[in-house]
């Protein structure tokens, strides 16, 4: 199993795309990342998560592919809700009675596009998303756990760094 968030996910599914040959890659598991252009196989199963108001997966352009090894859950951001009647009616009769203090109308703030990027905010859309009981988000997370129950083989760890110094660029002389 791959999973990556933002870059990461994009990293994942461009392994899963280019080294289905090599290797058997049992699911994708992407976070606000765009990947709708991956020729992932589809045998691979992938489960991407997005967040309505996050710019990055939609940098590609393209809706994901839409099969049963591939879900797409789109999250919707808590919009601004209007007074109910009640409410408004409750505020008016405090008003007229002089005790009533102006109160917005009730909100879940919206996020900045940068906030709907966070992890947080990706992690939120599938615990969400799970509590909708959809019989396909159902399907892709017993298909995680099922890779996930088997017993650990090994673990790769990378990580990349980048040196600069005033000697790295080559002249000809």
């Amino acid at each position: 199993m791959l999973v990556g968030h933002s870059q990461g996910g994009i990293v994942a599914a461009t392994i899963a795309a280019d080294m289905a040959e090599e290797y058997q890659i049992a699911h994708v598991i992407t976070a606000g990342s765009p990947v709708a252009n991956h020729p992932i196989p589809s045998n691979t199963w992938v489960t991407s998560i997005e967040v309505e108001a996050d710019v990055v997966p939609d940098l590609d352009g393209r809706h994901n592919p839409s099969r049963q090894t591939w879900l797409t859950v789109r999250a919707q951001e808590a919009k601004k809700q209007s007074k109910s009647e009640s409410d408004k009616q409750q505020e008016s009769n405090q008003r007229s009675a002089g005790t009533a203090e102006q109160s917005p109308d009730k909100a879940v703030s919206e996020p900045s596009k940068s906030e709907s990027h966070t992890m947080r905010k990706q992690q939120e859309a599938w615990r969400d998303a799970l509590h909708l009981g959809s019989p396909a988000v159902e399907l892709h997370d017993a298909h995680i756990r099922e890779i996930m129950a088997g017993t650990l083989e090994s673990t790769q760890y990378y990580q990349g760094r980048l040196h600069t110094s005033e000697n790295s660029h080559h002249t000809n002389t």
